[in-house]
């Protein structure tokens, strides 16, 4: 399962138009350096809705992955599993990123959309999530271009 949550992680990132860095059993490079989700690599504006929005898209595409093939809910595959920490830092990051003050069901609502978008991406493109992911069960780790070639030949190719 954690082969199949970073590939969920480097597919959506790819399919929003960017390169991962790499991905390996147990963690992606997505979006920042370090493995920390550094939004500001990719010149993105955490307090700003839209952009906060597909930075947690990505953030969250391990979870909609491994959701997608074990039918399992949120609740048990971040009780359960390693999303919990990805899910854990998306509220993380509206709660604090928003211009005005937590609000429980607002930042619910932001994580829901979120997520929506994250689901929908990773249908649209499970075919290359499977196959990035058989390869890294195989391989135990790629380059973001050997992702990005994986992916390509499912159709999930970068805008």
């Amino acid at each position: 399962m954690a082969a199949l949550h970073e590939a969920g992680h480097a597919v959506v990132t790819l399919a929003m138009g960017w390169r991962p860095g790499w991905a390996r059993v147990g963690h992606a490079n997505c979006l920042g350096r370090d493995g920390e989700y550094n939004a500001a690599v990719r010149g993105l504006d955490a307090t700003k809705a839209h952009e906060r929005r597909l930075i947690l898209a990505c953030m969250l595409a391990g979870l909609e992955a491994e959701r997608r093939r074990s039918h399992r809910s949120v609740l048990e595959l971040c009780a359960f599993g390693g999303a919990g920490g990805d899910y854990n830092a998306a509220v993380a990051l509206v709660a604090t990123s928003r211009r005005a003050p937590p609000d429980a069901d607002a930042v619910a609502r932001e994580i829901e959309a979120a997520r929506k978008l994250s689901r929908d991406l990773v249908a649209r493109h499970w075919r290359a999530v499977l196959a990035v992911a058989a390869e890294l069960c195989a391989r135990k780790q790629l380059s973001g271009a050997e992702i990005a070639r994986l992916a390509g030949k499912k159709g999930a190719i970068a805008r």
